[in-house]
């Protein structure tokens, strides 16, 4: 596990407590290295990105780089309906909260080359 081979090297890792997944990189050190870095998903919605002063208990900082958004990547579970199962507010609520999935603005009329939204398909 996080061990230099021959091509590449090897991520991976194990937890000793619930989680929904577990987030296994490289991280660059301040002298050059790269060192294994890993991060268990204990929340959802989880939020990656640039460091910044926040409060939300679901939110993951990345670094300092510019080239990272402060909200670059959410994760979420999503049902195949498009509802959403997450823990919404404080940090003491671990309770799942199930979000409906958003009411269709139409109907799909089968054409493939337009969205919802007018724009062409790409």
């Amino acid at each position: 596990q996080g061990k230099e081979r021959e091509g590449g090297v090897s991520l991976g890792g194990n937890i000793y407590y619930p989680a929904f997944a577990l987030l296994v990189g490289m991280e660059d050190q301040k002298d050059g290295s790269l060192e294994k870095c890993q991060f268990p998903v204990t929340r959802l919605p989880v939020t990656l990105g640039r460091s910044h002063n926040t409060n939300d208990p679901n939110f993951v900082p990345l670094g300092s780089s510019k080239a990272l958004s402060r909200n670059h990547c959410l994760i979420y579970y999503r049902d195949v309906a498009g509802g959403r199962l997450g823990q919404y507010g404080d940090l003491d609520v671990d309770e799942l909260v199930y979000q409906p999935p958003a009411k269709k603005r139409k109907e799909d009329d089968g054409d493939d080359d337009e969205d919802d939204d007018g724009e062409q398909d790409v």
